[in-house]
This record gives C-alpha cells, sequence and structure tokens, in this order.
C-alpha cells in the first residue's frame, strides 16, 4: 500500500512540474541560450522536420496528451473520475 501511495504521490509531483513547465515554455524558451532552447525543443518534441518553410512536429508524451485535454477539456473530468476506485 505505502508503494502505491509513494507511486502516487510521484505522479502528482510530476504532473505538476509538466504543467507548471508548459505554462511558462514561452518565457522559459525566449529567455534561454541556444542549448538550452535546443534541450527544451527535444523534451517536448519528436521527429522535428523541415519541410520548406515548414516545421514538422510529433509532441511526446504528457505533452501531446494535454494537447488532447485542451480540444476536449471535458476528457479531466471524465478520466478524474473514472481513474479513482
Amino acid at each position: 500500500m505505502k508503494g502505491h501511495e509513494k507511486a502516487d504521490q510521484n505522479f502528482y509531483v510530476t504532473a505538476n512540474m509538466v504543467l507548471n513547465l508548459a505554462a511558462r515554455a514561452r518565457e522559459i524558451f525566449e529567455s534561454s541560450e541556444v542549448d538550452e532552447k535546443r534541450q527544451l525543443l527535444n523534451l517536448v518534441f519528436q521527429n522535428l522536420k523541415l519541410n520548406w518553410k515548414n516545421v514538422l512536429t510529433q509532441v511526446c508524451e504528457p505533452f501531446n496528451t494535454m494537447i488532447g485535454y485542451k480540444e476536449h477539456p471535458t476528457n479531466w473530468r471524465w478520466r478524474e473520475s473514472n481513474s479513482r476506485p
């Protein structure tokens, strides 16, 4: 039981950090050096490709899930109500 409680606590700490990063991503990116910008882009995106003047992206998890929730915000409530015993 303690292992589950610890995992649950770690999940919420990590989720909070990801949400804070997502909320401040633009600010962090704009104030960062080139290497830091590259690290942030690599954290959020995978398989970045340049097609003429367009950047093609695939978003890494958990950011991909967050984008899905932004498009369908009622999913947050559905997941919370169905994920707890």
